[in-house]
This record gives C-alpha cells, structure tokens and sequence, in this order.
C-alpha cells in the first residue's frame, strides 16, 4: 500500500514538474516562433511577389532570387545568427546566476565585434556575379542575383544589430516588446515590397532595397527603445575603455560564428552546388527554391521553439540545477518533436494551396505540386534544430558543427553526387537524403551529450568565473570594465589604451582582414 502511495506520490510531482515546463515553455517558445515566422516571412515575402509578377520567365526570376538569398543567408543570416546565438548563451546563464552587470558586457562587446564583420560580408556580396556566372554560366542569372546581394549587404549592421538586441532582451524574459517591433517592420516590408515590385516594376533590387528599410526601421526601433527603457543597460555605461576586454568575447565569438556560417553553407549552398553541377535545369532550380521557402517557413517554429530551449536550459544550468536542466533537455526535444510531426501534417493538408500561392504559371504549378507531395518527410529533418538548441546551451558548438559536418558534408557530398542523378526530380531527390542524414546527426549528437558530465557546463558561482567547453572562460578582469579609475584625463586614458598590445595586435588583424577583402574583390571584378 505504501508503495502504491508512493508511486502515485511520484507520478503526480512529474505530471506537476511536466505542466509547468509546458507551461514555461509555451510562454517562451510561442513568441520566439512568432517571432522567428516574422523574420522568415520578412525574407521569403519576395519570393511570392516576384513569383507571381515574373509570368512566364518564373523560373529564371525565381532562380535568381534564390541564388542571391542563399549567399546572404549562408553570409549575413548564418553571422547574425552565430552572434546571436552566443549572446543568448551568454546573458541566458549570466542572468540566472544574477551576474546583471556582465549581461551588458557581453551585450556591447558582441556589439563591437558586429563592426569588425561586417566589412569582409560586404566584400563577399560585391563578388557575387562573378561567383555565380562562373558556377552557372547564366549571365543573366548572376546579373540578377549580383544586384540583389549587392543592395541587401546594407541591410547587414542593422539586421545583425536586431537579432543581437532580441537575444539580449530575450535573455531576460522579455519577449513580447522585440516582437512587436518585428510586425512593425514586416508590415513595412511588405508596403514597400509591393510599392518597388508592382508599381516601380523594380525587380529583384527593389526588393532587396525593401527587405533593407524594413531592417533598419526595426533596428531603430529596438535602439530607441534600449536608450528609452534600459533594462539592464543601467548597471554600466558603454566605455571606449571596452576594447581592453574585447578579446575574451572574440576569442569564442568567431569560432562560433565561423562554425554557424559552415553549418549553414553545408545546409544550404552545398545542394545547390550539386543541383547545378549535375543539372542546369533552371526548372529544377526554381522548384527547390520554392521547396526550400516552404521549409524554412515551416521549420521556423521550430527555430523559435529551439531558441527558448536553448534559454530554458541556459537558465538552469546557469543556476547550478543540473538535474532539472536535464529533465528539460530531455522533455523540451520531446515536446518539440510532437511539433515538427504536428507541422507535417499541416504540410501534407496545405500542399495545394501552396502551390498557387508562389506563381500562376500552370505547368509549373502540376510539377510543383507533385514535389510538395512528400514535403512532410523532408520537415521532419527539422529535429537536427532541436538537437542545435540544447547543444548551444550546453556549449557544445564544435562539436555539434563536427557531427554537422561528418554527416550533412562528407556523407551528403557522396550520396547526394551518387545517387541524385538518378531522379527525374532532383530537387526532391536532394531533400529526401538530406532528411535521412539530419535525423543520423540528431541521433548521434544526442549520444555525444548525455555521455559526458553536465556539471562541465555549468557557470560556477566564485571568483574564478567559467563557462566550459565553448562558451567563455574565465574573465577576471570584468569588474575593471565597470569599475573604472576616474584618474587621468580623457585624452591620457586614450593614449594608454592605443599603447597596449593587445591593440596593437587587434590593428593588424583588422588591416589583414579588409586587405585581403579588398584583393579578392578586386581579382573577382577583373575576372
């Protein structure tokens, strides 16, 4: 009897412990998937627009725009997104150890290494006509897409500066305020998407230069708002005395942003690569390129749904709670695979209508059609998301990006060259494999986590502050940010800190970078 009490005991704490994870979790996913649907649908707005203006040449306008949205999504969404990633790893565990003023450091020294990136994406986005032509030998496929990237490299401070500023608002359970702030701009996007595409009959420039308005009249908005309610921003003020302590952000940042934009060119521009290698069917083309606007509106939920996890968990390990950090790794990948299956039936019903909505082309719409037909088998490869967002917080980036990398590059690269050419539908084809091997490298990067020792991820409570494995070291210089001599002129402080090494060596590096940013914009353009 006192077993039975017992076991009844136990089965009511879990159920208890299982509501309100949903219930935090639901309050905290919710509006990150809103807001991830609002970014996405800021994005693949054109391509409904220019599908359906494009007539008859659908195919090469919608080849075009994917080509140029997959360098600056591979490019400028896989940087932000690295930087992003990051702050939410750092302020999510600093803020539950209630560590409020190293929240703001972290918040202005991803800030100043957002300057730092953005010239070598600029030179990148120049160069892609020539890139493009030399892949597909279609002058006026690379025209296309050179003028799209060439207007959206603008946009890059302001987009990086907003997903930064989410993060860091986010971080502290303020979710509802950034969101707001996107359907604002997604609501001037879309007014200047139709005003440049239909009225001005502009193309694919008129809407990059759309799609760069919107970014930047969100990241006013987040700006102002920052400065009007400053959160935590009270506890230090920006100093130019920062760049001593800069490098403990960048020392980790770049890696992990290096290891995103590899994770997203495996995902993304590496089947393209193959899909124009093995055919220059532009009809193809355009088809994944359709294919792929779905999905990724689709899988953004689960993007949302992965960066609460990652703050979720980021919270409890931050506070020392490692059972229950687990017990919500475990649950939350759970709960979101139930969403990724919820989301393939959605798929398999809306497939029809889906059809129509990107084009009025007849043919192109049967052929489509019958593609979108197994569009739920390639969805359920969104569950490598979910694996992403406990790997984050637990601060297993590298090795994630490894796993990534053996499954979705080495083994793609082989089965995708092999067997692809095979398919009349090689668009399909390429999902297809691409599915099997996402749902091997969730698998896989789940045995590498829960086989080594949690307590290697928590952030410490001493003077000898860590993050382990990726995230950040120890930082024992961080109160010296803060807590400022008052000594000394302006100009004094100034003249020591351009005397210092570290500046010194921070100079060179980024002479070296805009150097070699210059020499191969310049070769690429004389190619």
């Amino acid at each position: 009897m006192d077993a039975c009490v017992l076991v009844k005991k136990m089965g009511l704490q879990m159920f208890t412990w299982m509501l309100e994870e949903i219930h935090f979790l639901t309050l905290l996913a919710l509006p990150t998937s809103i807001m991830s649907l609002t970014e996405g649908f800021q994005l693949k707005l054109s391509n409904i627009f220019i599908g359906r203006v494009s007539g008859e040449d659908v195919s090469t306008e919608l080849s075009s725009l994917f080509i140029g949205q997959m360098v600056t999504t591979c490019a400028a969404y896989s940087i932000s997104e690295g930087l992003s990633v990051y702050v939410s790893i750092l302020c999510s565990q600093t803020y539950g150890a209630n560590q409020h003023r190293l929240v703001v450091l972290h918040y202005y020294r991803v800030l100043m290494l957002l300057i730092l990136l953005c010239f070598p994406l600029f030179s990148l986005c120049v160069s892609v006509r020539p890139i493009v032509y030399f892949i597909t030998q279609n002058w006026e496929m690379s025209v296309s897409a050179g003028s799209y990237t060439s207007i959206y490299c603008f946009g890059f401070p302001a987009y990086a500066y907003y997903k930064i500023s989410v993060c860091f608002l986010q971080s502290q359970n303020t979710i509802w305020i950034p969101l707001m702030y996107l359907l604002i701009g997604n609501i001037f996007n879309g007014i200047l998407q139709y005003i440049f595409i239909f009225d001005y009959d502009l193309g694919l420039a008129g809407s990059a230069a759309a799609y760069v308005i919107s970014n930047y009249i969100i990241a006013l908005l987040l700006f102002l708002h920052l400065r009007l309610f400053p959160q935590f921003l009270s506890h230090a003020e920006f100093s130019i005395d920062l760049i001593n302590e800069w490098y403990h952000t960048a020392k980790y940042a770049i890696p992990a942003t290096i290891q995103m934009v590899l994770g997203t060119t495996i995902s993304c521009i590496f089947p393209i690569i193959v899909l124009l290698l093995i055919s220059h069917d532009k009809n193809q083309l355009a088809i994944y390129s359709i294919m792929y606007s779905v999905w990724f509106i689709f899988s953004l939920f689960t993007m949302g749904y992965a960066r609460a996890l990652t703050i979720r968990v980021g919270q409890l390990l931050g506070a020392n709670t490692i059972t229950k950090a687990k017990r919500s790794a475990i649950f939350g990948m759970a709960f979101g695979e139930t969403t990724i299956i919820f989301l393939s039936i959605m798929a398999m019903l809306l497939h029809r209508p889906l059809s129509v909505l990107f084009t009025t082309d007849d043919s192109f719409i049967q052929e489509l059609y019958l593609n979108l037909l197994l569009l739920p088998i390639i969805i359920l490869s969104d569950i490598v998301i979910l694996g992403e967002g406990v790997m984050n917080a637990c601060g297993m980036q590298q090795i994630y990006a490894g796993v990534k990398f053996l499954f979705l590059f080495v083994t793609g690269l082989i089965t995708q060259v092999l067997l692809v050419r095979h398919f009349a539908r090689k668009a399909l084809a390429i999902y297809s494999i691409q599915g099997v091997l996402c749902v091997s490298c969730f698998i896989a990067a789940m045995i590498l986590l829960f086989s080594r020792d949690w307590n290697k991820f928590t952030l410490k409570k001493n003077n000898n502050t860590q993050l382990t494995d990726g995230s950040v070291e120890l930082l024992q210089k961080e109160k010296s940010a803060f807590h400022l001599s008052s000594q000394g002129s302006y100009f004094s402080k100034l003249k020591s800190i351009f005397k210092t090494k570290l500046f010194i060596i921070t100079r060179y590096v980024i002479c070296l970078i805009l150097g070699v940013s210059l020499l191969v914009t310049v070769m690429l353009k004389i190619r």
